[in-house]
């Protein structure tokens, strides 16, 4: 595993929890505690703390930044 993608599994793994925790930030209005269940966090500041370290942001900082999509005008 280490010689085809110059990572360990442990590692590799906790890239794609963190690649889907950002995904899901941006998608969806779920919240950051269920997010971090979701992923397989054990709470939301172990996300946020491993978040910071990969994204050099916070999950609370992705989620502002996302752009705002606006509701259908009912006609």
């Amino acid at each position: 595993f280490r010689t085809a993608l110059d990572t360990s599994p442990q590692a590799a793994f906790l890239d794609i929890r963190l690649s889907f925790a950002r995904h899901l930030l941006e998608v969806t209005d779920k919240s950051i505690s269920a997010i971090a269940v979701e992923c397989g966090f054990c709470d939301s500041s172990h996300l946020s703390r491993l978040f910071r370290r990969r994204y050099d942001s916070t999950p609370f900082e992705i989620r502002k930044t996302r752009p705002l999509v606006e509701a259908p005008t009912p006609q």
